[in-house]
């Protein structure tokens, strides 16, 4: 049966549904024809000499890339190292903001220590006096030991072997004294170290250190509460020198494509092969026990990555070479015969009909193994008419961006002060929400500490002053005398010494057993003028925190901000009961930063018009009124807490999460602009930045880009209408599909670099 759409009278809409008829009649003769064979019985089935189609339409035999592709998004991120808790923490400091440069080992934050640090402080001091004890006690003891032996050559001079046999015990005894105490002060050292290690440990682990030199892309949100989750990020830092392609489409643990054949993606305009980050057995573990796994992770290392970008990434099960293939809208099939339909050479005579050899197929486009050569011209079924306008536009390589926009921008505080309490009391008064100036009243804290506590606190420094000044005349006085002996005896002449036992024992060695005393006694002082300096700064502190908290005891304890800042809530309410160390408040302020301003923008995650609105770090942002333009660079994005990180640090596995800020909006990001802005340009502009951009892509103009639905399969194709060698074909082709109008479309698919279109 031959059908021709001859009359131009009839309107499309009956030219299809004719053709429909037609085409839904020949599947059903086709059909019969099959069942009626595998009952046994074989009916003659009509030959069909000629498709039945709008108009008469062929495409060139050509190679391409064929075989069903799986597509993901990525994007083009630096790798990143978050400094994180392991344990739940309170913090009361942290040094970063978004945007800093750090060096590995910088102390990015630390934790609040609570009553550890006053027993450190403590047992320190503690340890110091000890070890001042055991010097002295070593000194004081070998002294009395010279002492002794001089006493002992007493004896042997005067040739007393009782005398001589005391004096061995007395150094004896001497000797096992200082063993012992030395021992005794030994130990106590040991064990108040001991006591020490374990507070260092406990408190080892409230220090946050970077843990590679590079910029800060995420700082956790404090504005509300100053506590941190175990495995949380404190902050993240980054190396801009070190990126990859990530993708939020799977995790590690339901990644699809691992198996797959072929895998590539277009970065810099050529198609480049990808691999997958491959993480250990022993974090790949760790991930699944915990079910914190990390998002799939792609390198490129044959080509050189630019930050910020999007890609789109590849697979295919099979081989991903060039075959020559034939359109699916091609092809036919009768009973155990595949064939398709080949143009004359003259033009006018019928169509050959060619049986064939079919190989994998991706749903429009199959592999030909034989049956037709490359360049012959194959006829394929097509509903649509030819457009007889040729009004052509070139597929070129070029950027395509997905512009957003947005006015929500305010300056950013990227720095945190936290305010913990110094004392237990009652909160009296308490700064309001917002602004607050160098100088001003952030609390008021009515202490327990009354003026009696101060009083004792001066006391113990003037009774310790009292003391100090009493030994130290002691100390005079009685060196005087020695130093009088001592004079003396120098200038005594030995041959003036008398004979007897008595007088012997008195002058013998005198100037030397003298010296011993004094020496004893420098060290003594020496001792004591030591540990009252130790004991007299120690009750500084106590009267320095008494003081403070009662404001010289006159008034309660008033706490003044120290920066120009903003307050966005607080821990506590007014009139409440704080402990010591209890978390009042956050002030968030900026600091000069070398002629550049750094700004946080929220974007509206519900506006249509701006899909995957927030943009990547690095990313170029533009900052604008109408009169002025800036260009600045994205410095960090809100956190995620489905993200993981994942990585071994110390021989220990870890899954960390970065969570967002409490602000309730999902779209926001920080950048920066090479200039001071003012309050007013602020006011009046908005930034732009990129949803999505992808580099060097191939794009049509998207009036090329046409669409039909299959009714058989339920589905919406795309296709454009090529020119090859002079002739309109039908391509079908993968889009990238975005609701922002962009007067180009991405062609993921189907056309190359080159190509020509119709309009």
């Amino acid at each position: 049966m031959l059908f021709r759409c001859q009359s131009k009278k009839l309107n499309r809409r009956t030219i299809k549904q004719r053709i429909s008829a037609v085409l839904i009649s020949a599947e059903l003769l086709s059909l019969l024809g099959f069942m009626t064979g595998c009952g046994g019985s074989k009916a003659a089935i009509p030959q069909l000499e000629e498709p039945i189609v709008a108009e008469a339409s062929y495409r060139p035999l050509s190679k391409r890339i064929v075989g069903k592709k799986e597509i993901m998004y990525g994007k083009v991120v630096p790798r990143e190292y978050p400094c994180f808790a392991k344990e739940g923490v309170d913090l009361k400091e942290l040094n970063v903001g978004i945007g800093d440069y750090v060096e590995e080992g910088d102390v990015i934050a630390v934790g609040s220590s609570g009553p550890y640090s006053e027993l450190i402080t403590g047992l320190e001091n503690e340890i110091k006096s000890l070890n001042r004890q055991r010097t002295n006690t070593i000194n004081i003891s070998n002294k009395t030991l010279e002492k002794l032996d001089y006493e002992k050559k007493i004896e042997q001079y005067l040739e007393d072997d009782a005398a001589i046999q005391e004096k061995d015990k007395a150094i004896a005894s001497e000797n096992e004294n200082q063993r012992f105490s030395v021992a005794l002060i030994d130990s106590d050292i040991s064990s108040k170290k001991k006591q020490l290690d374990e507070l260092y440990n406990k408190t080892a682990s409230k220090v946050f250190k970077a843990p590679c030199s590079g910029y800060v892309s995420f700082v956790k949100d404090i504005s509300q509460s100053n506590h941190v989750e175990a495995n949380e990020n404190i902050a993240v830092i980054y190396d801009p020198e070190e990126l990859y392609i990530e993708s939020d489409e799977y995790t590690i643990d339901n990644y699809k494509y691992e198996d797959y054949k072929c895998k590539w993606a277009l970065i810099n305009g050529k198609r480049t092969p990808i691999t997958e980050r491959k993480y250990t057995n022993e974090e790949v573990s760790y991930a699944k026990s915990v079910k914190c796994n990390p998002y799939i992770q792609f390198e490129a290392p044959e080509e050189k990555l630019t930050m910020g970008v999007d890609v789109v990434l590849f697979f295919m099960d099979s081989d991903d070479t060039e075959k020559l293939a034939v359109g699916n809208d091609s092809i036919y099939r009768e009973n155990d015969s595949t064939f398709v339909y080949i143009k004359s050479a003259t033009g006018t005579d019928a169509d050959e009909k060619r049986e064939v050899k079919l190989g994998v197929t991706d749903g429009h486009y199959t592999e030909v193994i034989s049956g037709i050569e490359e360049g012959e011209q194959i006829f394929y079924r097509n509903s649509e008419a030819i457009p007889k306008r040729r009004d052509t536009g070139d597929a070129v390589s070029g950027d395509f961006q997905e512009k957003c926009e947005t006015e929500f921008v305010s300056i950013l505080n990227p720095y945190s002060k936290i305010y913990m309490s110094e004392y237990s009391g009652k909160l009296l008064e308490l700064h309001d929400v917002g602004t607050a100036s160098a100088g001003d009243s952030l609390y008021v804290l009515q202490t327990n500490i009354g003026s009696a506590e101060l009083e004792d606190a001066r006391k113990e420094i003037e009774m310790l002053d009292i003391n100090r000044e009493k030994e130290r005349k002691e100390y005079e006085k009685t060196t005087s005398e020695l130093e009088t002996v001592l004079n003396n005896a120098k200038t005594m002449n030995t041959e003036e010494m008398a004979t007897d036992s008595d007088a012997i024992h008195e002058t013998m060695y005198l100037a030397e057993r003298t010296q011993c005393e004094l020496d004893i006694l420098n060290y003594n002082e020496s001792y004591a003028k030591e540990q009252y300096a130790a004991d007299r700064a120690v009750a500084e502190k106590q009267l320095s925190n008494f003081s403070n908290a009662r404001k010289d005891g006159t008034s309660d304890y008033t706490l003044n901000s120290e920066v120009d800042g903003s307050i966005n809530s607080f821990g506590v309410t007014r009139n409440t009961r704080l402990e010591k160390n209890q978390y009042i408040m956050t002030e968030q302020y900026s600091k000069e930063d070398n002629g550049s301003t750094r700004m946080h923008v929220l974007v509206d995650s519900k506006d249509p018009s701006m899909p995957n609105a927030n943009p990547k770090i690095g990313e170029e942002v533009i900052f604008y009124n109408e009169t002025k333009s800036w260009t600045g660079k994205c410095l960090g994005i809100n956190g995620n807490p489905e993200r993981y990180m994942l990585f071994t640090r110390d021989e220990q596995q870890h899954a960390t999460y970065s969570n967002p800020y409490f602000k309730g909006i999902e779209y926001q990001f920080d950048f920066v602009v090479d200039d001071k802005i003012t309050k007013e340009d602020m006011e009046k502009s908005k930034v732009k930045f990129f949803g999505k951009d992808f580099r060097q892509v191939v794009i049509v103009p998207s009036t090329s880009v046409k669409t039909e639905y299959d009714n058989l399969a339920q589905q919406e194709y795309n296709y454009v209408w090529k020119v090859e060698n002079g002739e309109i074909v039908k391509e079908y082709v993968t889009i990238h599909k975005t609701p922002v109008a962009t007067g180009t479309t991405y062609i993921l698919d189907g056309v190359e670099v080159g190509d020509k279109v119709l309009k």
